[in-house]
C-alpha cells in the first residue's frame, strides 16, 4: 500500500468515528457520545500507530524486524490494557465504546471497497 492509499484510509478511519460518535450522541446522548469518542479516538490512534510500525517493518533489515515486531506485540498488548483499564474502572460505556473502536475495522474496510470499486486497485498495483 503506497502514502496515497494510507492517507485516504486515515480519512475514512476518522471519518467513520465522527459519523459513529455523532450517531451514538444522537440514538444514546452526551455520555455515551464521550464513550464512543473515546473509541473513535483509540481507533485513530491505533491506526496511525500501526502505519508507522508497518512502514517500519517493510522498510527494516532482517535485524532490525524482529524489534519493530515486537513494538507491534507490545503496542497491541497495551491498548488491549488500556481497554480492559477504562472498561473495569467504569470511565466508558461499553457498547458506545464498542461502537467507537469499531471505526478502525469500518474505515478500512470502507476504504478498501472504495477503492476497489474505484478500479484504482488494478491501476496502483503496475
Amino acid at each position: 500500500m503506497d502514502r496515497r492509499i494510507a492517507e485516504r484510509m486515515s480519512v475514512f478511519v476518522v471519518g467513520l468515528g465522527i459519523v459513529l460518535t455523532g450517531g451514538v450522541f444522537a440514538v444514546a446522548g452526551p455520555s455515551a457520545a464521550k464513550s464512543a469518542a473515546i473509541g473513535a479516538a483509540l481507533s485513530v490512534i491505533n491506526w496511525y500507530l500501526l502505519r508507522y510500525l508497518v512502514g517500519r517493518v517493510v522498510s527494516a533489515g532482517p535485524r532490525g524486524k524482529a524489534g519493530v515486531l515486537l513494538a507491534v506485540f507490545l503496542k497491541m498488548g497495551a491498548l488491549m490494557g488500556l481497554i480492559a483499564l477504562l472498561l473495569f474502572l467504569g470511565v466508558v460505556e461499553p457498547i458506545a465504546f464498542t461502537v467507537g473502536l469499531s471505526a478502525l475495522a469500518g474505515g478500512l474496510l470502507f476504504g478498501s471497497i472504495l477503492h476497489i470499486a474505484g478500479g484504482t486497485a488494478a491501476e496502483s498495483e503496475r
